[in-house]
């Protein structure tokens, strides 16, 4: 079994600080058309006793002598549609709802789930975690590092792994050789880094958890955002290779900070091999270099003007009167547009928006610059936060025009 991790110098120090995990707004951006939201969810029988509902989360239902487990949720929305089609499987009673982590796409349904004498088990939440959520999530056991059941003929641990979140956990049925393990692992590199709504997850819990999985040895993983993993060598190469992934991107970024490259630098230089088949569709190598930087170099760049509590603004509106005002800039934004120099054209308009923040024409060049650069971005995250911010200068235009 390969070594979880070896030490690396940090700043002079062999140590490693743990960054709080927080929730993230995961909700935030998700465009759902109402179609989607009354498309009808099918349940999908995975093993004898193993089943799910898949929507854009997962609920699993355990079905035992004994009654019936479920292991997370789905969100609110779509809990309904879960509930009704794994009731179908069993209606037995449900003795417990073991939850992976606190995000609200695998704690909506709670309500529908747990009756009375349902136990609800998760780890404890961090109290920075906690502003993160819509509600206090009714669970009845916590725990710190290992919790173990037995139900229905079957044992249920749920064992600590922080990755996702600090407060994730994994549910191991040894009988069935099954682990659910949340959102410890997706169909793209991990979001290390929440763009928006969370502090940086500390990359090398997710190598510890996920090394802790494989030691299991599973014949079955079953996780949240993609379709289950089946048989002992595919798992141990598919979680393996994602934990090598996420450790190369941390020790490249460490070198990089201990070089004395500044975070842009980094952020541009580490890149995934190509030995390393993993998308970037949800999480990105680049916004991961950067909240690893943070996390261990904090926010000060080594600028002197960093430290003050003006914002760069002030340097921004001076260039631009420099520049001729905020008609000069936006006509070169233009001109940068027309040659396809997007993120420069971009930055252009911005500045102009700092002098004149209603300026029609800094708002259209901003609207059209990116409108081409939501078609072209493949991150999901990413393609969201640029379509939110299109809509924003669209509302901004409209009002003033």
């Amino acid at each position: 079994m390969k070594t979880p991790f070896r030490k690396l110098e940090l700043m002079g120090k062999a140590a490693r600080r743990r960054a709080i995990c927080g929730g993230a707004l995961l909700a935030l951006l998700i465009s759902v058309s109402p179609a989607g939201l009354a498309r009808t969810v099918k349940a999908v029988k995975v093993t004898d006793q193993i089943y799910m509902a898949t929507d854009m989360s997962r609920t699993f239902l355990v079905v035992t002598e004994q009654g019936n487990v479920v292991i997370d949720t789905s969100t609110r929305d779509a809990a309904p549609r879960h509930y009704e089609a794994l009731r179908k499987i069993s209606s037995a009673p449900v003795g417990y709802i073991l939850l992976t982590h606190a995000h609200e796409d695998h704690v909506g349904g709670i309500h529908l789930w747990k009756e009375e004498g349902t136990e609800v088990i998760a780890p404890p939440r961090k109290i920075e975690s906690k502003g993160n959520f819509a509600a206090e999530i009714p669970t009845t056991v916590l725990f710190d590092h290992e919790y173990e059941f037995e139900f229905g003929g079957l044992t249920f641990r749920m064992l600590h792994t922080p990755g996702e979140t600090w407060d994730h956990s994994t549910v191991w049925i040894p009988e069935l050789k099954a682990a659910f393990i949340g959102d410890n692992y997706y169909s793209s590199f991990p979001n290390i880094a929440a763009v928006r709504g969370a502090p940086p997850r500390f990359a090398l819990d997710y190598v510890t958890s996920i090394d802790r999985v494989l030691e299991l040895d599973p014949d079955l993983v079953l996780v949240a955002h993609a379709p289950p993993l089946k048989g002992k060598d595919y798992i141990q190469e598919t979680l393996g290779e994602y934990r090598d992934a996420i450790e190369y991107v941390h020790d490249a970024t460490v070198r990089g900070l201990n070089e004395g490259k500044d975070v842009y630098t980094v952020m541009r230089e580490v890149q995934l091999p190509e030995r390393f088949e993993i998308e970037e569709s949800y999480g990105a190598v680049s916004w991961s270099v950067r909240g690893i930087f943070h996390g261990y170099a904090g926010w000060f760049d080594g600028s002197p003007a960093t430290l003050l509590s003006e914002s760069p603004d002030v340097k921004t509106r001076e260039l631009v009167a420099l520049a001729g005002g905020a008609d000069e800039v936006v006509s070169r934004a233009l001109e940068l547009e027309n040659k396809g120099q997007l993120v420069e054209s971009l930055n252009l308009a911005d500045a102009a928006l700092a002098v004149g923040p209603d300026h029609p024409g800094a708002l259209r060049v901003r609207i059209s610059v990116l409108k081409e650069l939501g078609k072209r971005e493949k991150n999901f995250n990413g393609r969201n936060w640029i379509n939110y911010s299109r809509r924003q200068s669209e509302k901004r235009l409209a009002a003033n025009e």
